[in-house]
């Protein structure tokens, strides 16, 4: 029979480990990726011994952010490549041993859940230091397994020393595999300028781009560029609102209804004559859309094409003038996030240190 192979204090929190990241369970069933890495971090809580895990402290969101505070448009670098090995399963430790020594495979995992963590972690602190940001969107890390191998045949005698109907398959960790933008609504605030708008529900404003792009965004900050066309405010005058609305040079006041017409006042004129409207892009997908930078996205083969239509039609959202969307980012519940996220790897980073 197999002998149990680890022994010591470091590798029973590592058999915990590899029983997530690499194993599946008796019936040959792979464990999804990120069900294994939350389990493995609750096992290893429960399996620690009395020896405290240093954690980091988090007095508030200061502490979180990185000295280095990333723009709206940066995102988290990810590094998609991530060691992918199996695991050596006739590696055995003798019983007499003062310690365990792990396979170069069990080690790959744990580096590979290391990595994995990092990215999250720089996902999270990206988050936090966004959360003023108007119209941001969080961000998640989308998590997979490398590609599990057999570990056990069918018929055949497991590492536990139980004879296996099924088999067992043995994976190489975890890799990063792309990034989830969250676009759930932030909260509404008054700004009281008349070219800032917010959408209440579905879609996205269009901008034109210099390069003869068209972007989207959540982000309702516009202003008049040198020839009165209404564009995004600060330093993107270039990026026009799409289809473009020209306010004449004596025009007394702008007026934007729910439904997207744009209105002006005119010099000894009591009405409001209508000059425009606005519409509206809609995605079958939207949480895969692309980031390019200053809160615009574009349109991938998995976001699908954008619908237009006007505000209040066909699913589209109302228009809100006079006020702006905030950032989606809960500060305190990303603060804890940072915080588990440290702890795990803080956890993993110790039985790489003790397995030497």
């Amino acid at each position: 029979m197999v002998r149990r192979w680890l022994t010591t204090k470091t590798f029973g929190l590592l058999g915990v480990t590899f029983c997530v990241f690499a194993g599946c369970n008796r019936t040959g069933e792979p464990l999804d990726s990120n069900a294994r890495l939350e389990s493995m971090l609750e096992s290893v809580a429960l399996k620690a011994d009395s020896a405290e895990v240093e954690e980091p402290e988090i007095a508030g969101a200061a502490d979180a952010i990185p000295s280095k505070v990333m723009d709206a448009d940066e995102e988290a670098a990810i590094d998609p490549e991530v060691v992918a090995t199996g695991l050596d399963l006739s590696s055995q430790v003798d019983a007499s041993d003062t310690k365990a020594t792990a396979s170069p495979a069990t080690r790959a995992i744990l580096r590979s859940a290391v990595s994995c963590e990092l990215v999250r972690e720089e996902t999270l602190a990206n988050n936090i230091a966004n959360a003023t940001t108007i119209g941001f969107k969080r961000r998640e890390v989308i998590l997979a397994d490398v590609a599990a191998t057999e570990a056990t045949p069918p018929g055949e005698v497991d590492r536990t020393g139980d004879t296996s109907a099924v088999g067992t398959l043995a994976g190489g960790g975890c890799r990063v595999v792309g990034m989830r933008i969250d676009f759930s609504p932030g909260l509404q605030q008054s700004s009281k300028q008349p070219l800032d708008l917010a959408i209440e529900g579905e879609g996205f404003f269009q901008i034109s781009l210099p390069n003869g792009e068209v972007g989207y965004t959540r982000d309702g900050r516009f202003t008049l560029d040198a020839n009165g066309m209404i564009a995004l405010s600060g330093n993107r005058q270039a990026c026009l609102l799409e289809p473009t609305i020209a306010l004449p040079d004596n025009s007394t006041k702008v007026v934007v209804d729910s439904e997207g017409g744009v209105f002006v006042g005119l010099p000894s004129e009591e009405k409001v004559f209508a000059i425009g409207r606005l519409q509206l892009a809609r995605f079958a997908n939207p949480t895969q859309l692309a980031p390019i930078g200053d809160n615009l996205f574009r349109s991938t083969d998995d976001s699908g094409i954008p619908t237009l239509s006007n505000p209040q039609t066909y699913g589209a959202g109302a228009i809100r003038q006079g006020r702006l969307e905030r950032s989606n980012v809960d500060v305190e519940v990303e603060l804890k996030r940072l915080s588990a996220c440290r702890r795990r790897i803080s956890q993993l980073r110790k039985l790489l240190a003790e397995d030497g």
